[in-house]
């Protein structure tokens, strides 16, 4: 669970998916290209403002240590509402649900690990996990309601 945590293996969970499916997937690539950096950018963004202005302690920092299992560094100690991972692999798994609608359970079941994991470490509160992917799946939801609705209105012109 504490490797969801590095940027150098948790970035790449979100990146090779993308990429290959750029690559192989003429069909859906410029969607991908243009929904799954938008959707992070928009999360990533927000999940930062909200975190910011409601400065929650993580577990590790409120609660007393004999309970909290933390098994990472200690960074971010104000940082807990809303779980960022959470809402990325929701933004992701609404995206690409949406695009390879058969592979949704794997992609929800990989987000789903990856939010179980955020609070297993002792990172953040279930509530965080929670709001994150309440977050990253509305977010997820907008662009592609926005991609379609886009698509619809000039798809004679493209």
């Amino acid at each position: 669970m504490p490797l969801f945590d590095e940027t150098k293996y948790f970035i790449p969970l979100m990146l090779i998916p993308w990429l290959f499916a750029i690559i192989k997937d003429k069909k859906n690539r410029w969607q991908l290209a243009i929904l799954i950096p938008l959707v992070i950018i928009l999360v990533d963004q927000s999940g930062l403002f909200i975190k910011k202005t409601i400065l929650r302690p993580r577990p590790w920092a409120g609660l007393d240590a004999n309970i909290v299992n933390h098994l990472v560094g200690e960074k971010g100690r104000n940082y807990s509402f809303p779980s960022n991972h959470a809402a990325n692999m929701a933004g992701l798994a609404t995206v690409f649900s949406s695009i390879y609608n058969r592979f949704r359970t794997i992609f929800w079941v990989t987000a789903g690990v990856v939010m179980l994991s955020r609070v297993y470490i002792g990172v953040h509160y279930p509530s965080d996990v929670i709001a994150g992917c309440i977050l990253g799946s509305v977010y997820g939801l907008l662009v592609v309601q926005g991609w379609y609705l886009f698509k619809k209105r000039y798809q004679n012109q493209l």
